[in-house]
């Protein structure tokens, strides 16, 4: 501090904020991550690349779109990943469409060649848009930046989700459809591929899943550790069955106090005016009107640590109003993580 005082006067000091603030326009000029928005060039589609050959160091185009998903690469040393699998609403002419699967044997089977009986109320698929997901996912990317000036890594679904969906085990969520099982596999490339440079670069990290609901009543925020409604409600919170285990492993907080208590990322999405499940105010989703819940997806178990490595990850389901006003709520959404995630992610 001393040296800093007697050095760093006058001229000298002019010349020095001169010289920061350019570096900091050059980071923010030279990370094409640092705008808002999905990339405005793409690879050909025609043009053939196999998933299996996508290796090596990040992506050379920075972002660019493939078998219509967006992938950014953020930050080298970002701990966050983040999805955004069900906002895409492209659809193209003599790309398969998905329907509903066989019902044999009490198990669903997929795809047009499938045998068993198609049965309704079972082997369903679903084939809307969470609407303004995707620009909900820029928003709260946006935000994390801002405040960090480290941008997370994205991976965003343009296609509709009645040719693919990447929040399906892959023989669900392209059904045997050649042109589906190229962009589920390029989705979940890069999904896997940004986890594992979390993990080489810090250790442990997080994945949050970006998606919107339209049929709950509660209106809340639904925060998904893949532990079952009636679990949570009968409040049976075993860490072992849950997205966020490497965290509790970590943590001197208690599995139920990282999910409902005030060091929960629920209770931070709660201090900015927005009501979340789990949370203090919402422990367990019977504490809400009609209790509905979605406990997370193929995504969140895939990725997250239940079934070992240290990267966590939430599924967070988003209610309308929150995608209707998508920046605004981002914004709001980031800021509480990123609080949420100095205190439990500071490797």
């Amino acid at each position: 501090k001393q040296w800093y005082q007697r050095r760093v006067r006058g001229p000298h000091l002019v010349v020095l904020f001169l010289l920061l603030g350019a570096a900091v326009a050059q980071d923010q000029d030279g990370d094409p991550l640092a705008y808002y928005g999905p990339p405005d060039s793409s690879l050909a589609e025609e043009e053939v690349v196999e998933v299996a050959n996508l290796t090596g160091t990040s992506p050379s185009r920075n972002p660019f779109t493939y078998n219509n998903i967006h992938v950014y690469a953020g930050h080298t040393y970002t701990n966050v990943l983040i999805s955004a699998p069900h906002g895409g609403s492209k659809r193209v002419s003599g790309y398969g469409t998905r329907s509903r699967g066989c019902y044999r044997n009490s198990k669903c089977y997929w795809g047009r060649g499938c045998t068993g009986k198609k049965i309704k109320g079972k082997c369903g698929v679903l084939t809307q848009a969470d609407s303004d997901s995707d620009d909900l996912a820029f928003a709260i990317r946006q935000r994390i930046y801002e405040l960090t000036w480290r941008q997370p890594h994205m991976v965003v679904s343009g296609i509709s989700r009645a040719h693919m969906d990447p929040n399906r085990e892959r023989e669900e969520g392209s059904q045997g459809i050649g042109s589906a099982e190229r962009m589920w596999d390029t989705y979940h490339y890069y999904i896997d591929y940004f986890r594992k440079q979390i993990t080489s670069y810090r250790g442990s990290g997080i994945v949050f899943d970006i998606h919107g609901y339209s049929s709950h009543k509660d209106n809340w925020i639904e925060l998904g550790y893949l532990i079952y409604r009636s679990d949570l409600n009968a409040r049976k919170i075993v860490s072992s069955k849950s997205s966020i285990r490497s965290l509790d492993r970590r943590s001197p907080y208690s599995i139920t106090q990282l999910l409902q208590s005030s060091v929960s990322l629920g209770s931070y999405i709660q201090a900015k005016g927005l009501t979340a499940v789990p949370s203090p105010q919402y422990p367990r989703p019977a504490d809400g009107r009609d209790g509905q819940y979605y406990r997370g997806g193929y995504i969140t178990q895939t990725y997250g640590s239940r079934d070992g490595g240290s990267v966590d990850a939430i599924q967070i389901e988003t209610p309308p109003y929150i995608r209707d006003n998508p920046e605004y709520y981002g914004r709001v959404i980031g800021e509480a993580i990123v609080e949420w995630m100095n205190l439990h992610y500071t490797n």
